[in-house]
């Protein structure tokens, strides 16, 4: 199982103010910054962050997305700009 880079300091999902639109989000204390989930990246832009009626399907994309090497090692670099 691979975790999260030291740099990123928290991953979970956001829901919008009526709790029915979900957005997976990555941040790090260490820089002060945070990313969204977009179509095949990490944004800061909120706007640009893909979104979900479904909170199961967003909490599995986000395990999905911590177990994959490739992207983690992709959102480390991107916390370390």
């Amino acid at each position: 199982m691979t975790k999260l880079p030291p740099i990123v300091t928290g991953a979970g999902v956001d829901s919008d103010w009526s709790g029915e639109k979900f957005k997976i989000y990555f941040f790090s204390v260490h820089n002060s910054l945070k990313f969204y989930l977009a179509d095949g990246e990490v944004t800061e832009d909120i706007n640009k962050a893909l979104e979900t009626d479904d909170i199961n399907f967003a909490l599995e994309e986000l395990n999905n997305l911590i177990n994959d090497k490739d992207f983690t090692t992709y959102l480390e670099g991107m916390f370390s700009l």
